[in-house]
């Protein structure tokens, strides 16, 4: 399960932080995280992959258990329900609301 990076984030901005554990696909890490920042329940959401493919998300930045080696890349952005998702190699999970995504 995604969980909330307490340390991140200050005052200067709305990014939060998630942290992902290795037993949990990134694009369900992702769901999680934008339900929590939105507040909205993941299965009224709009589908994830008509913003980017999920499962090339996880193979890029899935449970590290699966992964053979190193992704190629540090991190990948895109726009999903509101918010700017950065996903990381590292496994963390940044998500910064705009203002229509505020609850």
């Amino acid at each position: 399960m995604v969980r909330r990076d307490e340390s991140s984030g200050s005052s200067d901005t709305d990014t939060i932080t998630y942290r992902t554990t290795d037993d949990e696909p990134s694009a369900e890490s992702v769901l999680g995280a934008v339900s929590d920042v939105t507040g909205t329940d993941p299965t009224n959401m709009d589908p994830l992959y008509d913003v980017v493919d999920p499962d090339a998300l996880d193979e890029l930045f899935g449970r590290d258990t699966d992964r053979d080696q190193q992704s190629p890349l540090d991190y990948v952005v895109f726009h999903f329900e509101g918010c700017a998702v950065t996903v990381h190699a590292d496994r963390r999970i940044e998500i910064t609301p705009t203002e229509s995504a505020h609850p």
